[in-house]
């Protein structure tokens, strides 16, 4: 029965046609709204040759030639347990074969899509594709410490040479009302129109490494629909909670005779708080020119102005605004500006009695 394929929590209904193994729904439950126009997570295939850098350029006109042979072999639920739910379906192409875990958990909002490739095609470029029901002028991508936005429609020269651009962990598709994020962890290359994101998973180059993209690997990449923009849809958190999930350490230092002041029960520490704010943590490193001060680098991460507020139980106070060559700029470092990187030199404050 249709309803035999269906991962669903809070947040998502995720609906898999048992005959193609893709999306044929994913439904945002808070907007009620559809993701996708026709199925998504399409994978397709290309030609890609003639380009003399092979490794490094995709071919302009590969989307004029598609290449028909990828099989579905299988699907099979792999957990359907309170917490996760994980459908995995296997795809064949010639010598190659494809593993996709479709993988949604409990308080969730994203749908991840685990990936296994055993490569073995040649000048051979894969694709995912994910025709959508929202419709935008512009698509953005996340480059390092900010985002540029993109035509959907190039009309110039230049605009039609990025036939491919790259994103560092997120793209986006769609409008005030409605969007959708493409989070990705070692997959960067995007290309997309006025209403489809796309994302290219694997080459198959001849020069110079003629073997190069063979064998196994294995990437994830996830869907994020949801309501209102990027900005306030906080993709750019969601994209980094993707890339760096929570990992659980047992340490001396929960113990409260190692760590006055520190709350009984360790499910409550809170180590470093930036507050609900825009503003991304990239560093915390050690300083430079002092064993006992440390460097607090982020950023301002969707284009507005605020104030930057520092807290949470690690013993630390800020000293200073510095810049990136940790020379010290001013005393007063609570105002952000839009896209700022700001460092903070911080120490650590003495323990009382």
């Amino acid at each position: 029965p249709p309803a035999q394929w269906v991962l669903e929590n809070e947040y998502l209904r995720a609906t898999l046609d048992p005959a193609t193994g893709q999306m044929a729904s994913l439904l945002h439950k808070a907007t009620n709204t559809e993701t996708f126009a026709t199925q998504g997570n399409q994978l397709q295939l290309f030609k890609d040759q003639g380009q003399y850098w092979d490794a490094w350029n995709i071919a302009p006109d590969y989307q004029h030639h598609p290449l028909d042979h990828i099989r579905l072999q299988g699907m099979a639920w792999i957990e359907q347990g309170p917490v996760r739910q994980t459908v995995r379906v296997v795809y064949t192409l010639n010598q190659s074969t494809i593993t996709q875990d479709y993988c949604l958990d409990v308080g969730s909002p994203v749908l991840a899509v685990h990936t296994e490739v055993d490569w073995h095609e040649t000048q051979v470029v894969l694709k995912v594709a994910f025709p959508l029901t929202v419709s935008a002028p512009q698509a953005t991508y996340e480059i390092p410490f900010g985002a540029i936005a993109r035509s959907t429609h190039p009309t110039t020269p230049a605009e039609q040479a990025k036939w491919e651009v790259p994103a560092l962990r997120w793209a986006d598709l769609g409008d005030d009302d409605f969007g959708v994020s493409i989070l990705t962890d070692y997959k960067h290359g995007f290309d997309a129109t006025p209403n489809q994101l796309r994302l290219t998973l694997l080459k198959a180059p001849l020069w110079p490494d003629p073997g190069c993209d063979r064998g196994l690997q294995s990437f994830s990449y996830a869907i994020y629909p949801h309501g209102q923009g990027w900005q306030q849809a906080k993709t750019v958190q969601a994209a980094r909670n993707f890339n760096l999930p929570i990992r659980a350490v047992l340490s001396k230092m929960f113990l409260s005779e190692h760590s006055p002041g520190l709350p009984d029960s360790p499910t409550a520490i809170s180590w470093l708080d930036l507050g609900d704010t825009s503003f991304v943590l990239a560093a915390l490193k050690q300083s430079e020119d002092s064993d006992h001060q440390y460097i607090l680098r982020g950023y301002e991460s969707v284009g507005i102005q605020g104030d930057l507020t520092i807290g949470g139980h690690l013993p630390m106070e800020v000293i200073v605004s510095v810049n990136l060559l940790e020379q010290v700029q001013s005393a007063e470092w609570e105002a952000l500006t839009p896209w700022q990187i700001k460092g903070l030199k911080i120490a650590c404050r003495q323990a009382k009695g």
